[in-house]
């Protein structure tokens, strides 16, 4: 019966690994490398929640003209690009494109973009917004290029509706929408202010729509291409049209749960554990940029900052630790020891409040003494020459005048 059960045992394994064949990410750090092109900027898009995702490494390509103009962009495209397609195809999982101008584009890249996702299994997505599919006036349409040929939608790509529309959900089964708490996304957050306009391909999956009123339109659409996957999302997820949406207490979980799905790479199930753990990433980013700050300003002083430098250090090796556990899936544990780090953090933070003050203590030690020592020099000066008037003598009486000088 071993031998029975072993190749048994084999024959799984084997066919575990044929299902997630197709599945995309770094074999050296296990994390789905995500090359964002657009609006990777600032705190008003899920940028920042997507760099606290262990399971993803994101690399940015600025490229919109809502926050840039036109020379910057192609400066940053130039810098960031992939400059050649084994670049783009063996160092990215997906391609995710949230209000990218198509016009900064070469022709090669969008050859480059469907090739890597028909022939090597990268995912491809494209977020709505005034520069995505092609929404406004003066904004040249993707429709036209490779890109669009494997989008899951067509159509009407110069469609921006302003209309409101709220979030229906069509396939609760499919493992993205499963993956998320969809029952939290009450009024106001389920409502997007505009979308796309867009048309379903044949063959493409719809898992969500967006109503207004009674009319349905295309909010979330996936589809096949070769041995990868592409995703549409017909609304913006940035203060455009999505501002409601922003509010959700889940959009940075839908983020890294729609690159995830899009490169084919299992979703994990736990959505609470995730969302608490990526919760207090970010506390704890937030806390060492107000540690980092205090530590730097209390070194202009000369400060002996070697001590908490090195507690600081050790403190990012253990947020290190519970990133690899958060990789490896054992969530509630990397909970447990962020919680921890942030603990700590805070402690390492009072530590460097105690040591400002020290440093500014003796400033004022010696803007005090200093001004003393000023008062006394004047007020000697002062009572030497205008109350004792030392300095001072007598004039004899001129003899030619009769007066004294």
């Amino acid at each position: 019966m071993k031998p029975l059960a072993s190749a048994l045992g084999v024959a799984l394994v084997i066919l575990a690994c044929l299902g997630c064949s197709s599945a995309r990410q770094d074999p050296a750090t296990g994390k789905v490398r995500l090359l964002y092109i657009g609006d990777y900027v600032g705190a008003n898009t899920p940028a920042r929640y997507l760099d606290e995702e262990p399971l993803i490494s994101v690399k940015g390509v600025p490229a919109t003209l809502a926050w840039y103009q036109e020379t910057f962009i192609r400066k940053f495209m130039r810098i960031y690009m992939p400059r050649t397609y084994e670049d783009l195809s063996g160092n990215n999982d997906v391609i995710l494109f949230s209000d990218a101008g198509v016009r900064f584009f070469e022709s090669r890249h969008f050859t480059w973009f469907k090739d890597a996702v028909i022939n090597d299994g990268l995912g491809l997505a494209m977020v709505g917004g005034v520069e995505s599919f092609g929404a406004e006036p003066g904004r040249p349409p993707w429709i036209g290029t490779t890109v669009a040929d494997i989008l899951p939608v067509e159509g009407v790509f110069q469609s921006f509706n302003p209309a409101t529309g709220t979030v229906a959900i069509l396939k609760p089964e499919n493992e993205f929408i499963a993956s998320l708490p969809w029952d939290t996304l009450v009024a106001p957050t389920n409502t997007f202010l505009r979308f796309n306009d867009l048309n379903l391909k044949e063959g493409a999956d719809e898992l969500a729509a967006l109503m207004v009123g009674k009319e349905s339109h295309l909010f979330l659409v996936t589809w096949m291409q070769g041995t990868g996957r592409t995703f549409a999302m017909s609304a913006d997820w940035t203060p455009t049209g999505g501002v409601n949406f922003m509010k959700w207490e889940y959009y940075g979980d839908y983020a890294s749960n729609l690159v995830l799905y899009t490169a084919q790479t299992k979703v994990p199930s736990e959505h609470e554990l995730r969302h608490v753990y990526k919760t207090l990433a970010m506390k704890y980013r937030d806390g060492k940029v107000l540690l980092m700050a205090t530590l730097d300003f209390v070194e202009k002083f000369n400060a002996n900052t070697r001590s908490l430098s090195l507690d600081i250090n050790a403190n990012e090796a253990k947020k290190k630790e519970a990133e690899k556990l958060y990789i490896e899936q054992d969530f509630e544990t990397a909970v447990s020891r962020m919680n921890e780090v942030i603990q700590r953090n805070e402690e390492l933070t009072k530590d460097s409040l105690k040591l400002r003050d020290r440093a500014l203590l003796w400033v004022y030690v010696i803007e005090y003494l200093v001004v003393i020592a000023t008062c006394l020099i004047t007020g000697t000066v002062l009572y030497t020459l205008m109350v004792r008037r030392r300095l001072y003598r007598e004039v004899e009486m001129t003899k030619g005048k009769g007066r004294r000088l």
